[in-house]
């Protein structure tokens, strides 16, 4: 049985689950309008919270535990090859739309005093979520098949998994170490801080850190003792599980150690993050979202980053797998589609995050979409990009319609261009060149892989009705990001009917690559820079 098209099926759909459950978080932290201290349930409230976060953890078991039980694989593919039941996804769909229904039905509304009410509609919401993504993935006999073998070890391992925010809490009331590692942290962040943003302000002798209005202390629980104690007790899983595949030599005199300093780094960087938020404009998103979230999203992520190394690296194994001719992830179509957008969107955070205007780090952005547009060059060579008169002509027409409808505060624009009209001769020329192949070039490019070539054709249901309804989906996503809900739904109706007509994704990018080079023309011979 050919084993490869259900495997590449798991990984692209477990991926796709992955990146909503980011999306999810992030949206709850940016939209959400409540206090849990008000709604009268606290410890309900934060469990809810930490719903996201649990994922993670799970996610990052789950992955250990598939590897070191290479039976539930072989047990899953006997049925993975049956199709799986098409009211799953309609499920996973409704159970997401039941999570962020209440954020745009109250937007901006004080959502405490319906907490009790609402609570059932989350919860509602996460069971068909999980459910539908799992029988999206597969059929329920093959679950079955698959793990009733290993039911009560995966039970007892996902428990503490599942429970680990109240593990860590539980580590960091027990933590009677001395303040070495908080003066520590401080003294990093605070340098860290100092050459990003020279304006911030610190107090070693009350561990204050902070500018304007937006002041935070570097308490005990932020000298990354939490994270050291998940990446310790996960490597300890993982030497435990793989005892008789590691060496254990270099396992714990390389690996352990570069991983527990991986994460006091990460640490660094996720309360640098949270001060550079919250002195610009969103103390909010910075206390009840980045911090919470962040430090959950490094863990995973360096998680994975620990079970790929110990898989991949021979002088790690005492059997080292052969090495196959593969193609590797930089010819993998997926990944091409959807991490350049991810890389996008993180790196506009963290530049709106970093900068007084957002714009002025636009060399940033640029500089990491051009590095990942490079890594997928592999899988981006194996398509037709030749431009096509039909297209071209399309995205002019869109491109004079955004202008045309453009409502944008012309104060923004000129606030950009005082700013930039600051800065040395070179670093603005070098402004300039990265904007406009960013704005011209990357972010069409980057923007139509995700948007047309992979959402379009995952929102897509069978038959030329249901090519419609993908079309108008991601019509009205793409105008939400744009924050012009109409301009980028008519956009993206025009840039996801020429991905219909030919199914060439080149189409579609020439199309947006016209459309935002006419913009950038316009905004030069106007000088209006904010309009790019």
């Amino acid at each position: 049985m050919n084993r490869r098209p259900a495997l590449r099926r798991m990984a692209k759909l477990i991926a796709f689950f992955l990146f909503e459950i980011i999306i999810v978080a992030v949206l709850w932290q940016g939209l959400a309008n409540f206090e849990c201290q008000l709604t009268g349930a606290q410890g309900f409230c934060f469990f809810l919270r930490s719903l996201p976060a649990r994922a993670l953890a799970l996610l990052a078991v789950w992955g250990v535990i598939l590897l070191a039980r290479p039976g539930i694989l072989t047990r899953y593919f006997e049925f993975a090859s049956d199709p799986p039941d098409r009211r799953a996804k309609w499920m996973h769909f409704a159970g997401v739309a039941l999570l962020l229904l209440p954020l745009f039905i109250g937007l901006g509304q004080d959502l405490s005093p319906w907490f009790r009410a609402l609570a059932a509609v989350w919860l509602t919401g996460a069971l068909l979520a999980s459910l539908g993504g799992l029988r999206w993935i597969a059929p329920a006999r093959a679950w079955s098949a698959a793990l009733r073998p290993v039911l009560p070890a995966l039970v007892l391992i996902s428990i503490p998994a599942f429970f680990a925010p109240e593990i860590t809490q539980v580590f960091q009331k027990l933590w009677t170490g001395d303040a070495t590692l908080t003066l520590v942290t401080f003294y990093l962040v605070s340098g860290l801080l100092q050459i990003v943003n020279g304006t911030v302000l610190s107090d070693p002798s009350s561990l204050v850190i902070g500018a304007g209005e937006f002041f935070v202390r570097i308490a005990p629980e932020c000298s990354g003792v939490e994270g050291l104690a998940l990446v310790g007790g996960f490597l300890l899983l993982y030497a435990a599980l793989f005892r008789h595949q590691i060496r254990p030599l270099p396992y714990w005199l390389i690996v352990v150690p570069l991983a527990l300093l991986a994460s006091f780094v990460l640490n660094i960087l996720r309360i640098a993050g949270l001060v550079l938020i919250g002195i610009n404009g969103n103390p909010h998103l910075a206390v009840e979202g980045f911090h919470s979230y962040a430090g959950w999203l490094f863990f995973t992520l360096l998680a994975l980053l620990l079970i790929w190394a110990a898989q991949s690296l021979p002088w790690l194994r005492k059997n080292p797998l052969p090495r196959e001719r593969g193609e590797g992830m930089r010819s993998d179509w997926l990944a091409a589609r959807m991490l350049p957008f991810i890389a996008f969107m993180v790196i506009s955070a963290l530049v709106m995050a970093a900068f007084p205007h957002p714009e002025l780090g636009y060399p940033l952005k640029a500089l990491v979409m051009a590095g990942a547009l490079l890594f997928f060059l592999p899988a981006l060579r194996r398509h037709d990009w030749h431009p096509a008169l039909l297209p071209i002509f399309a995205g002019l027409v869109v491109g004079l319609g955004w202008w045309l409808g453009n409502t944008r505060d012309e104060a923004a624009g000129e606030t950009l261009l005082a700013q930039l009209t600051l800065l040395p001769a070179p670093i603005l020329g070098l402004w300039v060149l990265c904007r406009a192949a960013g704005t011209t070039l990357l972010v069409p490019v980057i923007e139509e892989l995700f948007f047309r070539g992979y959402l379009q054709s995952r929102l897509s249901l069978p038959g030329p009705a249901g090519a419609v309804i993908g079309l108008m989906a991601t019509s009205l996503l793409f105008g939400l990001l744009h924050g012009r809900i109409l301009a980028g739904f008519l956009s993206g109706l025009v840039f996801g009917a020429l991905m219909l007509w030919r199914g060439r994704i080149a189409d579609p990018v020439w199309a947006h690559i016209a459309a935002n080079g006419l913009i950038a023309v316009i905004a030069l011979i106007t000088r209006d820079v904010g309009l790019i």
